[in-house]
């Protein structure tokens, strides 16, 4: 019954398609067996006065130099794990200190990027920072389209806002301002490209997926998830079974039905108070992440909490079951779709390089005071791939 659906979803795809002029696929899954290896680790310590309490993402990783961002205190830790990997920070730079003389600037500051040249984005709202190797102001810069009369504001977290390096460009999700009854709200863009070198912003053709519905107010499904590969765009909304690839040059797209095995992905319409759109939200089985490693796609996705399969192993709080699809771009296949449980972490992968995925686990207090944050780095090995 469920791939029935699935093939009358994928031939309404094809039909919408020549109506977009949008290429439509099925891609095939092929259950290959995967070993999730853990490498690595490495383990942050430290007292309070230095850090807080784990919410942590790692900006940038230079031979044993780790620069990793603490989305609470606003400061960037710098850690050398030259001699021993339980290394202590070595130095810390204060954000708040150096950039507090606007304090909307640092209350809103989403996190950092590296970009080209050395050189790091402070990525806040309404504006952003472009800081040197010492995180020294260089200029500043808006988020605002020439053809625009309103700043585009980043919507979700620093994971979601993806730096192509190829291309020194920025791919912001965003929430457009236009009300959901409005004529142009299913096909109004929600994605910027914003190019550091010419420092040209302009917003992408990225309307809402096929298997969402006019006239409803999607909110959070309506943040696309990015990545970029090949001068391609790769974005997924939330609540949609539909991958969707966009020639950056061209700005034609490609809709790719993906069928996950372990959850049904769908999207609601959000009425009522913050707490009662939180839990249909929950609700909901979603995609969460994409990420691009080795020209394969890793696409994470949860269960929606209505099945009673609530996990509680972390430290007493709700995670639903979460999952993850490996997608080989040069194929369309789904090479595999497995469950995902990551050492007790929250699954959501805080940074990649290399081949190499970071999860962190959240921070506890060690003996003398001394707090303690550990990220895992593990390698998905495909067999036979």
């Amino acid at each position: 019954m469920r791939e029935f659906i699935f093939l009358v979803i994928g031939m309404f795809l094809i039909a919408t398609a020549c109506q977009r002029n949008t290429s439509s696929y099925v891609s095939n899954h092929l259950n290959k067996d995967v070993n999730i290896v853990l490498k690595d680790s490495l383990v942050l310590i430290g007292d309070d006065e230095i850090f807080s309490s784990g919410n942590f993402s790692i900006i940038s990783k230079e031979e044993s130099v780790y620069k990793i961002f603490d989305h609470l205190t606003k400061t960037i830790l710098v850690l050398n794990t030259s001699k021993k990997e339980r290394a202590r920070i070595v130095s810390q730079i204060d954000l708040s200190l150096r950039y507090g003389m606007n304090s909307g600037f640092i209350q809103n500051l989403l996190g950092v990027k590296k970009i080209h040249n050395q050189q790091f984005i402070l990525i806040s709202f309404p504006y952003s920072i472009i800081a040197d190797s010492n995180f020294d102001f260089v200029e500043k810069i808006l988020f605002q389209p020439e053809s625009a009369d309103n700043i585009f504001n980043p919507a979700g977290s620093i994971q979601d806002i993806c730096y192509d390096e190829h291309n020194h460009c920025l791919y912001i999700p965003f929430f457009p301002d236009i009300p959901y009854t409005h004529n142009d709200h299913f096909d109004t863009g929600r994605i910027i490209e914003v190019n550091l070198l010419c420092k040209s912003i302009k917003v992408l053709p990225v309307g809402l997926p096929a298997d969402y519905e006019s006239g409803k107010n999607y909110g959070y499904f309506s943040l696309p998830f990015v990545t970029v590969f090949n001068n391609s765009l790769f974005y997924i909304f939330g609540g949609s079974n539909i991958l969707n690839r966009m020639d950056l040059e061209t700005l034609k797209n490609e809709a790719i039905m993906i069928n996950p095995q372990h959850a049904d992905i769908s999207a609601t319409h959000l009425s009522g108070n913050i707490l009662e759109q939180i839990r249909k939200q929950l609700t909901h089985g979603t995609f969460y992440r994409i990420i691009e490693i080795n020209g394969m796609l890793m696409l994470f996705y949860r269960e929606g909490i209505q099945n009673g399969t609530l996990n509680t192993s972390n430290k007493g709080t709700l995670n639903s079951n979460r999952f993850v699809m490996g997608y080989s771009i040069d194929t369309n296949e789904i090479l595999y779709d497995i469950p995902l449980n990551i050492n007790k972490t929250s699954n959501e992968p805080v940074f990649s390089k290399n081949g190499m995925m970071y999860f962190l686990k959240s921070s506890k207090m060690m003996e003398y005071g001394d707090i303690s944050a550990t990220f895992y780095k593990y390698r998905f090995e495909v067999q036979d791939y």
